[in-house]
């Protein structure tokens, strides 16, 4: 069965924590942070993601070079990053799940670096970026959907849930997808089964629980709350009950 790739007219940015090993980068790869960039850009632009990401590695675990650079920059290292992930993982199946599993693990960290930016800096990578945040959510889910980890997926989006304007639409398709077939069905329950699993089932009563009550958040994100006031209509009689 071919490969369905993660990547979205959107590029999307997540920073990555060190699970694999890359070459030593070329010495080209070793100048001024954003020289580096560049280079390690070209080398995505010129078909070659995995060796990009040495490079992208060696800046990442050069802390000093990112010590006092613009926000602006440090957002195009991240999200330059992400889509040279994102390429190997499309470009090289023997290890697509190994870098799937990198972007899980790296997402975290990008949701707290984006989260610790001030209001301003936050406000400006959105209008320049298209809300990326948005993005990585999205990746995420359709990282962890890729490899059936439906446990972590709903764990992770209820964590971030916490912000929901960080979500947009096909982010909540993906997690509704998942809580209808949570745990392990490789189809989705229709209303009457998901009920009937909600009266035996406390894990998918909880998650459906959760699912409830970021709805009820996201009517405060002015731009989502016709698609919460929506998914609340349609999924009434599940959360019916939930009690």
């Amino acid at each position: 069965m071919p490969q369905v790739s993660l990547r979205t007219p959107a590029k999307i940015l997540l920073i990555l924590t060190p699970l694999l090993s890359f070459p030593v980068p070329a010495l080209a790869c070793r100048g001024t942070f954003e020289r580096a960039i560049d280079e390690a850009s070209d080398l995505v632009s010129r078909g070659s993601p995995v060796a990009a990401l040495s490079c992208y590695e060696h800046l990442y675990n050069s802390p000093d070079l990112r010590l006092n650079q613009s926000a602006r920059l440090e957002e195009r290292f991240y999200w330059e990053f992400q889509d040279a992930l994102l390429q190997a993982a499309d470009a090289d199946p023997t290890n697509r799940s190994r870098y799937l599993e990198r972007a899980t693990d790296v997402s975290d960290t990008y949701v707290a670096w984006f989260t610790e930016r001030d209001p301003n800096d936050k406000e400006q990578l959105q209008k320049r970026g298209q809300n990326r945040i948005s993005n990585v959510l999205f990746a995420i889910g359709s990282a962890f959907e890729a490899m059936k980890d439906r446990e972590r997926l709903l764990d992770y989006f209820e964590r971030v849930g916490t912000h929901p304007e960080f979500f947009s639409p096909r982010s909540l398709v993906i997690w509704e997808r998942t809580l209808r077939s949570f745990p392990n069905l490789d189809r989705e329950r229709p209303d009457t089964e998901v009920r009937e699993e909600i009266g035996s089932d406390f894990r998918i009563a909880e998650h459906w629980r959760a699912y409830r009550d970021f709805l009820r958040r996201l009517r405060g994100v002015p731009q989502m709350r016709r698609v919460a006031d929506t998914s609340l209509a349609k999924l009434r009689p599940i959360f019916i009950t939930l009690g």
